[in-house]
C-alpha cells in the first residue's frame, strides 16, 4: 500500500507564485536571476568565507603532514638522546645543495639555494620514479628555477627545446651506461639522439 505524503516541496523560485525557474543553492528561496542585490552580496561573502576556510584547512593539513614527517625523521639514539635520521634520498638532496651555484642554467635567475625549498630547484635529468637505478646518481641533476623545472618535467619535447638541453645531454652521457635496458625506454628519447 503506497503512502501519499501531504508535505509538498516547492523547489521553484519564490519571487512570484508561478515563477518557472528553480531555486539557486545559496540564494535562499530565489533563483540567482531574481535574487536581490543584498542576497547576492551575502551569498558571495559566504562563498568567499567558505573558500578561505577550505584554504586554511589545507594549510593546516599540509603543516601537520610536514610536522609528522619531521617527527618520523627523529629517532631515539642508544643513550636516550634524539638523533636525526636522514634518508638516502634526503642526503642526496643535501649533497646536491652543496654543489648548487644559486643560478638557473636556463635563465640565470636565482634558485634560492639558501631557502628550505631548495630541492624544487634540483631537477633530475631522468625521473627518479621512472628510472630508480640512477635516482641517486651524483650526475643525474641540473639546477633550474622552479618555472624551468616544471617546463623540463612537463614533456620530453619541451625539455628538448630548452636552451640548456645540450648541456643536460652531455651530463646524461656520464651515467647513461648505468641505466638497465628495461628502464632505458622511459628516458627522454631526445637524450639518446
Amino acid at each position: 500500500m503506497a503512502h501519499n505524503s501531504t508535505i509538498k516541496v516547492n523547489n521553484h523560485c519564490q519571487c512570484k507564485p508561478d515563477c518557472p525557474l528553480w531555486k539557486t543553492p545559496g540564494f535562499g528561496k530565489f533563483n540567482y536571476n531574481h535574487a536581490s542585490e543584498e542576497i547576492k552580496i551575502a551569498a558571495g561573502e559566504k562563498a568567499k568565507r567558505t573558500y578561505q576556510n577550505r584554504l586554511q584547512r589545507q594549510k593546516k593539513s599540509t603543516l601537520s603532514r610536514k610536522l609528522h614527517e619531521a617527527d618520523k625523521m627523529v629517532k631515539e639514539g642508544e643513550n636516550g638522546q634524539e638523533t636525526a635520521v636522514i634518508t638516502p634520498q634526503r642526503q642526496w638532496f643535501l649533497d646536491r645543495r652543496v654543489e648548487m651555484t644559486n643560478v638557473c642554467i636556463e635563465c640565470g635567475s636565482s634558485t634560492r639555494k639558501a631557502h628550505d625549498d631548495f630541492f624544487w630547484r634540483i631537477c633530475h635529468i631522468v625521473p627518479k620514479s621512472l628510472v630508480p637505478s640512477v635516482a641517486l646518481n651524483e650526475n643525474n641533476w641540473v639546477e633550474l628555477c622552479w618555472l624551468h623545472h616544471q617546463e623540463f618535467d612537463n614533456t620530453f619535447d619541451k625539455a628538448a627545446a630548452m636552451q640548456c638541453f645540450p648541456e643536460i645531454k652531455q651530463k646524461f652521457q656520464l651515467f647513461k651506461h648505468l641505466i638497465p635496458p628495461h628502464e632505458m625506454r622511459k628516458v627522454n628519447p631526445h637524450l639518446l639522439k
